[in-house]
């Protein structure tokens, strides 16, 4: 997932055909992998949780379905989660001058990168089960 997102920045960091600084993209990158290990993290601790308290229950479940479970109870909230994250960086797009010039490579970048990896985990994921 990070080199499809980073790839995603190289490319809109190019887009004019001239190389920009990438060292504010760079942070807008950092602070996307920040969003998304956040959102694993989370995914991670309510798996754990419901399988330990299946297995205190003894209950005859899977663990798939039990992941599955997990998983599906957080997801809304993650990606609304993520959503309200990226819309912080809506208004950095719509700045002028100097500051808008300054910073809205790392929104761009910001919300490519996580965009990308929402989209590309839940696909790589599906991918290994099939």
């Amino acid at each position: 997932m990070i080199p499809a997102a980073f790839r995603q920045i190289v490319v809109a960091s190019t887009a004019d055909g001239v190389i920009a600084c990438i060292t504010i993209p760079l942070g807008g990158f950092a602070i996307s992998i920040g969003v998304v290990v956040d959102d694993a993290i989370i995914g991670l601790e309510n798996v754990w949780w419901r399988l330990r308290e299946s297995r205190e229950r003894r209950e005859p479940r899977s663990m798939f379905s039990i992941v599955l479970d997990a998983t599906l109870g957080v997801r809304s909230p993650i990606v609304y989660a993520t959503f309200i994250v990226a819309a912080v960086f809506v208004p950095v797009l719509m700045m002028s001058g100097i500051n808008g010039r300054l910073f809205a490579p790392l929104a761009i970048a910001f919300l490519l990168a996580t965009f990308a990896s929402l989209r590309a985990v839940p696909t790589r994921c599906s991918q290994n089960y099939q």
